[in-house]
Formats: structure tokens, C-alpha cells, sequence
């Protein structure tokens, strides 16, 4: 049995040998396509809007609302308690939509997702005129997104993925891609075929730190300005990291499962670690004015987090332990944001007062659209 194993093994090495097999990395332009006839998966419903059903994305934006369950993405007015634009979505075996506001809220990225390898749609809204300013679908999912601060830009993050063909060329669609904002026509892309985990642009818009998925463990920088060569690779062996985010031009946090780690683009082998402790891959950090907020789940996401102050230098000067769920957290001035999904709840946890002051019901939801 042995020498089978060794015989056949052999033949499998020489075999391998005997037909070489190249690797390219090439544009996900073909995945990617803007729609016309968005009525297809939209419809504006507002005079007769559904019932809600499971909140699954909520942001709180300028004077607006804005949560999306499956039965579409729904904006109220704060403080008129009355319902300003429902869109039902003709989407099946919809598994989550997210709705990102770009850096002035002026604008709401919205990205679905049906499954990993089926068709993602992303398009964006105005949220002064609610109007959807364009829509596209791309042939898989997109993991991760976000504007440029300027607002021109929206970088887009996917799996893994190779294409079929009949080459001995093996072909892997880049992961990383650029989008016009205003207009949602696709740019260029990088030359990085991993699969992505999160992306935040630097502070200038000059850098984008792109954070790996599984099974990879670093985190990549790359200038806007150079597709094909990466600025640097920042990581270290057998530590996933899960976000990142710039502090000033020549510095950036990333944050990994044994603690926050400080890095300088010039120097991607000497990380500093500014906070040692268990990291979740859900925790999420977050920079208000000088000081930094840690939404840490040590018990997994099933149970309330933490949330942990820190000072400008990382240094921990608080910490509050709270006693409901609290996931897809976002971050609106002096509020945190979280989906308690086992009762359809969104609480407002009060940075200031170190307190959740206020809850919102699905109950109170249906009854401001009834009111209209």
C-alpha cells in the first residue's frame, strides 16, 4: 500500500511538472454593470409602505432615520416622526443590505448581498432629494466599501475569485476596485486578487489601507495614484487584523486579535502595539475628536460588548459594560448605534453620559409610517 501511495504521488508530481500554470490578475470590469431600468429591484412605495419586518441595517444621519429591513430601506424625519421616502426592494433570497453615508452625509452607499457567489447590487441615494442617482449589480460579493473623503471616490472589496476559462493561464479577478461616486461608472483597479475584509481611505485620500479576509493576516496600503505596486504590507505572522483607519499622513491603527497596533508607512516591520488585549473580528474602533472608542465583544457577538474609552495616546481612562445587545454598530456625533435583532430594537448609546438613553421599536417605527 505504501509503495502505491509513493507511486502515484509521483505520478502526480511529474504531472503537475509537466504543465505549468501562470497566474493573472485581471479587471473585474466585466462583473461589474450599471442598470437603467432600476424598477427591475426598486420600487418607490412611500404612500403605501410595508410592514417592518427584521431591522438589519440602521444609520442615523443629519436630521434622518434610515434603517432597512427585508422588506426594504424605509427614511424617517427625526423629529416630525414622519416617513420621507420608502423603497421596497424586489430582491430574492435577500441575506442583508448595508447603508453607508459618505463623509458629509450627503450621500447613502446601499450594497446586498444573496450569497457569496451570486449577484450583489450597490447603488446610491441622495439624502436631500432621495432620489436614486445610479444603480448597478456586480457578478458576486461585495465584502466591503467606502468613500474617499472628498466624496469623488468609492473603493469596492471582494472575495477570492477565479475566473473559468480554458488556458493554462489561471485568471483571479482583482479584489480591489475603484468606482466613480457622482456618476458609478467603474475606474481601474489593483493589482490585489486576495480577498478583502475592510478598506478605509488615508485622511488626504492619497493611500487606501486595505484590509485582508481569510485566511490572510495583513493589511496592504496602497496609493491611489499606483494600481500595480503596493506601498507597503503591514502585518505579522498568525494575527488576523480586522479594521484600520489613518490617524494623520504618515500613521495608521489597525486592530488585531492581541491588541491595537500603531504603524508608520515608512516602516511596516516595527508596528507599535498601543493597546495588548483579545480582539474580536466584530469589534469595532472608532475616532471621536482627540480620543478613540473601542466597541469590544471579548464574549462574542451573541452578548452585549464593552465599550472602552481611550485618550489620544491609548492610554484606557473608561470602561462600560452594557446589558443588551448592541451589533452593526455606527458611529452619529456623540451616539453609538446598535441592532438588538432578537427583540427589533435600535438603542442609542450616549457617549457623554456613558448610557443607552434611548431605544427605538419596531412598534414605534410602524407607528410614525401610519401616522403620515
Amino acid at each position: 500500500m505504501n509503495k502505491l501511495i509513493l507511486i502515484l504521488t509521483t505520478l502526480l508530481l511529474f504531472g503537475c511538472g509537466q504543465k505549468k500554470s501562470l497566474t493573472k490578475l485581471i479587471s473585474p470590469a466585466g462583473n461589474y454593470e450599471l442598470i437603467n431600468n432600476v424598477s427591475e429591484f426598486v420600487i418607490d412605495r412611500t404612500n403605501t409602505p410595508d410592514s417592518i419586518n427584521e431591522i438589519n441595517s440602521f444609520v442615523s444621519v443629519n436630521n434622518l432615520i434610515v434603517f432597512a429591513s427585508d422588506s426594504g430601506i424605509y427614511f424617517l424625519d427625526k423629529d416630525r416622526n414622519e416617513l420621507k421616502r420608502y423603497f421596497k426592494l424586489n430582491i430574492e433570497d435577500l441575506l442583508w443590505i448595508e447603508l453607508t453615508p459618505n463623509f458629509n452625509n450627503s450621500k447613502l452607499l446601499v450594497k446586498t448581498s444573496t450569497g457569496q457567489t451570486s449577484t450583489a447590487l450597490i447603488f446610491q441615494i441622495d439624502l436631500n432629494t432621495f432620489e436614486i442617482q445610479w444603480f448597478a449589480k456586480h457578478s458576486g460579493q461585495i465584502v466591503t466599501s467606502s468613500y474617499s473623503n472628498n466624496g469623488n471616490l468609492i473603493a469596492l472589496g471582494t472575495g477570492y475569485r477565479k475566473k473559468d476559462n480554458q488556458k493554462d493561464t489561471a485568471e483571479y479577478y482583482s479584489s480591489l476596485f475603484l468606482i466613480n461616486a457622482i456618476t458609478g461608472n467603474f475606474l481601474d483597479y489593483f493589482q490585489q486578487g486576495e480577498s478583502m475584509s475592510q478598506i478605509e481611505f488615508s485622511k488626504n485620500d492619497n493611500l487606501i489601507y486595505s484590509v485582508l479576509g481569510w485566511p490572510h493576516v495583513d493589511t496592504y496600503v496602497w496609493k491611489v495614484s499606483d494600481k500595480n505596486e503596493k506601498t507597503g504590507v503591514f502585518g505579522k505572522d498568525q494575527t488576523r487584523f480586522y479594521d484600520a483607519f489613518s490617524i494623520d499622513k504618515e500613521n495608521f491603527i489597525t486592530t488585531g486579535a492581541d491588541g491595537i497596533y500603531k504603524w508608520n508607512i515608512t516602516n511596516p516591520n516595527n508596528p507599535e502595539i498601543v493597546y495588548r488585549n483579545y480582539i474580536n473580528d466584530n469589534d469595532r474602533i472608532f475616532r471621536v475628536n482627540q480620543a478613540y472608542i473601542l466597541v469590544n465583544y471579548q464574549n462574542g457577538l451573541i452578548n452585549p460588548p464593552t465599550i472602552k474609552y481611550f485618550d489620544q495616546n491609548f492610554s484606557i481612562i473608561d470602561s462600560v459594560n452594557l446589558n443588551t445587545s448592541f451589533n452593526e454598530v455606527e458611529l452619529s456625533k456623540t451616539y453609538l448605534t446598535g441592532i438588538d435583532k432578537g427583540n427589533n430594537t435600535v438603542s442609542f448609546y450616549n457617549l457623554d453620559n456613558k448610557s443607552i438613553d434611548k431605544i427605538i421599536t419596531t412598534d414605534s417605527l410602524q407607528y410614525k409610517i401610519l401616522i403620515n
